[in-house]
């Protein structure tokens, strides 16, 4: 891990990774010396970050800290993106939130998302067979990893393929945190319309056991509002993707860098979702959407107005020694899980049993395809994303 420095306050958002795509190490330098420390977002918004996991915990849970962000004066991170949506299980909040959660839950229980576990395979194979026809060495991002949570999370959510085409730009601008306002807000406006677009392609013949065709019968029911269906539609289709790249390129690269531990998952796949754990512990966090102080409070000395914005630094959190023995080393024997990087209390991530399934799916088709997969340029050579919301590299090069 690289050493924390000493930086001068207010931080300014997004921070540059770790090694290998590791937590910042200015969270490791604020949870030691500043744990309520001054951020500046892209937006230019001014917002207070915590960085250790009881903390983090209190401000997930606690109601004094809001979930709701789409009032105009609430923080952004580069514009009006997709928290800005009056009607998203993301904004929701008391009975009006566990009314509409009720109706998707039951879709990414752990249970539920089993079934899903075929349609992973069936693209993942496609891709990877794609790949192996193709150049060698190749990118394994745009071969594999940019590729396969798309084309997962159409069919998963019944997106019907003619009405797909702005989905994936949309999306992803959605997540770059060097978009200007205008872009983020274009791009928050045409998920939007697409979401409506699959609603009304649906409408006609809601299959009630998808989650777009069980939202949209609940509309009829009467038992949601059009804002909760619309906002809500598109809420699942931001989240459903590109959250997922970063992990699997990530993941993958963490992997094949650490070549005994990816041996034996290949030997014993009953490690695989041990394995997944532990690289969602490590990558799959990120700093959290503003919550809003409801009233005004202390907490290390520091007041938070009401009004201010509070970020959570969900890396730092799963990293943060008190709770994670040795948290810079990769352990895919670890007890603890990376649950924290997930959320915590009422709006914890619905679709966290569908991420471990998808990922176990994706490193397990993907090493069993190519047991001999390795990085064709050193690692300290490759590339990183330095403006997502979720960190991933630029481009992976692999042989076999």
């Amino acid at each position: 891990m690289d050493s924390p420095i000493a930086p001068s306050t207010p931080l300014r958002y997004p921070f540059p990774p770790g090694r290998d795509g590791g937590v910042p190490s200015v969270l490791d330098w604020a949870r030691e010396n500043e744990p309520v420390c001054p951020v500046v977002l892209p937006s230019g918004d001014r917002v207070w970050m915590v960085t250790r996991t009881d903390d983090i915990t209190l401000v997930l849970t606690d109601p004094r800290f809001s979930r709701n962000l789409a009032r105009a004066q609430a923080p952004r991170f580069a514009g009006d993106d997709y928290t800005t949506l009056t009607g998203a299980l993301f904004n929701l909040a008391g009975p009006r939130h566990t009314r509409v959660r009720q109706i998707i839950d039951r879709f990414y229980s752990p249970r539920a998302v089993r079934r899903y576990r075929p349609v992973i395979e069936e693209q993942a194979a496609r891709l990877l067979e794609e790949m192996a026809q193709g150049p060698n060495p190749a990118d394994l991002m745009t071969a594999y990893a940019n590729a396969l949570p798309l084309r997962a999370a159409r069919r998963i959510l019944a997106v019907p393929e003619h009405v797909a085409g702005i989905y994936h730009s949309s999306v992803v601008t959605q997540h770059h945190l060097g978009a200007s306002a205008e872009a983020v807000a274009a791009a928050t406006a045409a998920v939007t319309d697409f979401a409506r677009e699959v609603i009304e392609v649906k409408r006609h013949d809601p299959d009630p056991a998808e989650p777009v065709g069980a939202l949209i019968r609940a509309h009829s029911g009467s038992l949601i509002s059009s804002d909760e269906l619309i906002g809500t539609t598109a809420y699942l289709l931001i989240t459903a993707s590109e959250p997922l790249t970063a992990p699997l390129g990530t993941g993958a690269l963490t992997l094949l860098t650490h070549p005994r531990q990816l041996r034996e998952c290949v030997t014993d796949p009953g490690l695989w979702p041990g394995a997944v754990e532990e690289i969602l512990r490590r990558h799959h966090g990120a700093l959290g959407r503003p919550r809003v102080a409801t009233e005004e409070l202390s907490l290390h000395g520091v007041t938070i107005r009401e009004g201010e914005g509070v970020c959570c630094a969900m890396p730092a959190a799963t990293h943060d020694p008190a709770h994670y023995p040795e948290p810079s080393r990769f352990d895919i024997h670890r007890t603890t899980d990376s649950s924290l990087a997930f959320g915590a209390g009422p709006h914890a991530c619905p679709g966290a049993p569908l991420a471990r399934l998808f990922l176990h799916t994706a490193f397990e088709a993907l090493f069993t395809r190519f047991p001999d997969l390795t990085l064709a340029t050193p690692n300290y050579e490759i590339p990183w994303e330095g403006d997502l919301v979720f960190t991933k590299p630029a481009c992976l090069p692999v042989t076999w």
